[in-house]
């Protein structure tokens, strides 16, 4: 595990800096579009996203299991047939969408809003968008960190200077929007695909893409319905509300994915390491050492989202039209937090038995649909935040029943109690009427913030000093 540092300190830089742009670009965003447009702009997003899975089939994720058992050559051979598989699956999508196969979607996602120009920019952007993801994850399995850096944050800074300007000096569309989408993924690709020349190949190996396939394909309808967990609830509002309430929605949901950033660096640096390392004698134990300290810094971060973003959100006055999304962070926040816990049941991946996730993710996609039909009509944006959050739970939960017999890391019971009673105070003073902690000052907040921090670092066994003193000593020994 010693390379975690490392590697965790670069990709968390990268990570926290690309959200970081994200972020401002989602600010741009809500200032510069109407809550409708913001709303069919979401919607277009998670279209790419699911559309761009099935283009990709999965398949860095055989390369990502194959790369560390095999020779140089093969290592080329796993890469370029997959690449080539890419770019064939794209263009297919390509030619079907230019003969009208789904112009019913289209003409649901965008009505009248759009010409056929930039209608061609956003189909264009979902192939590419799959070829630039599976690159960046290609350097990742190649513990290629400053090369992973570079290719995600050149592009996206290009595209925030071209958003701001549009924000700045002209009007901010949705065709703009498309067209600069385009053009990042675009530079991005041509960027992975320069850093990795030298894996480029016309060679076949029948026997290595079988094993690439059986590896990846069960990835798929797991992906799919996790995919289908993350935008059912934008669809469902869109339908039994309207598309100014997905934009709403999605605002809060932006801001609590900052949540996320608790991942920063340990995602992206663990997931190779599992691969590589899960047979080694201390695995285990470094395992649930490093899961307990990231439960600590993740908790001390998660807590200071939600009682210190509400008032850097107050400082812009071009966000009034969300303010009253911003109650549903409580939920959102989390939810998203769960939604990523998976990396550290690596049990089914380990087992190579990931079937386990199809049956996870149906599961909790039934339990998505149905919380949403029935919270969303009478709750609004909160009914679809509280789906989100029980579903996520009911995943997890799940995830943890299936993986009990495969690999399952320990967490010591006063701890994990320790932060569900954290968890539960917060709700209790976010929800109650007579307090809704997320509206008291800043000077409030910023004191009951550092006394759940002291109590969680307590709990950890930490001080504020020897916290990442403790992390340094298990990453380099």
């Amino acid at each position: 595990m010693q390379s975690i540092w490392s590697d965790s300190i670069v990709y968390s830089f990268a990570i926290i800096l690309h959200r970081s742009l994200n972020f401002i670009l989602v600010l741009l965003f809500v200032s510069g579009l109407s809550k409708s447009e913001y709303g069919t702009y979401e919607l277009y997003i998670s279209i790419l996203t699911l559309c761009s899975l099935i283009i990709a089939l999965e398949l860095a994720q055989g390369c990502g299991r194959l790369i560390n058992e095999v020779n140089e050559l093969q290592k080329n051979i796993i890469f370029s047939m997959s690449l080539f598989t890419i770019i064939i699956l794209g263009a297919v999508f390509l030619v079907i969408s230019t003969f009208g196969l789904l112009d019913n979607l289209w003409s649901y996602l965008f009505k009248d809003k759009l010409n056929n120009s930039p209608i061609f920019y956003a189909v264009l952007n979902i192939p590419l968008f799959a070829l630039f993801t599976f690159l960046q994850i290609q350097l990742r399995w190649e513990f290629r960190r400053f090369a992973y850096f570079f290719s995600s944050i050149l592009p996206l800074i290009l595209f925030l200077l071209f958003i701001s300007y549009l924000a700045i000096f002209m009007e901010l569309s949705l065709s703009y929007l498309f067209l600069g989408n385009l053009v990042m993924n675009t530079l991005g690709c041509f960027i992975c695909i320069y850093l990795l020349r030298a894996r480029l190949t016309l060679s076949l190996d029948l026997n290595l893409y079988k094993k690439i396939l059986n590896f990846s394909l069960p990835f798929i309808p797991a992906s799919i319905l996790l995919i289908a967990i993350l935008i059912t609830d934008r669809f469902m509002l869109d339908w039994f509300l309207d598309r100014s309430q997905v934009g709403e929605y999605s605002f809060a949901y932006r801001v609590s994915n900052i949540a996320i950033l608790t991942f920063a660096g340990i995602q992206s640096a663990l997931s190779p390491l599992i691969m590589k390392h899960h047979d080694g004698f201390n695995f285990r134990d470094d395992f649930n050492k490093i899961l307990h300290i990231f439960l600590t810094y993740s908790h001390i971060f998660l807590f200071g989202l939600l009682l210190l973003m509400p008032t850097f959100l107050d400082y812009f006055s071009s966000f009034e039209a969300y303010q009253s999304s911003l109650g549903i962070l409580i939920y959102l926040v989390p939810a998203l937090f769960l939604s990523q816990i998976y990396i550290f049941l690596p049990g089914p991946v380990i087992a190579k038995k990931t079937t386990v996730y199809i049956y996870v993710n149906l599961i909790s996609f039934v339990t998505n649909i149905s919380l949403n039909f029935f919270l969303i009509p009478y709750y609004g944006i909160f009914g679809a935040a509280i789906s989100t959050l029980m579903t996520y739970m009911i995943s997890i939960l799940l995830l943890l029943i299936f993986s009990r017999n495969l690999f399952l890391p320990a967490i010591k019971n006063s701890f994990l109690i320790t932060l569900l009673f954290c968890w539960v105070f917060i709700f209790l003073l976010w929800l109650m009427p007579q307090v809704q902690i997320y509206k008291f000052n800043f000077i409030s907040r910023t004191a009951l913030y550092f006394i759940f921090s002291m109590i969680i670092l307590r709990a950890g066994g930490f001080s504020p000093i020897t916290f990442f003193k403790s992390f340094k000593a298990l990453v380099s020994k």
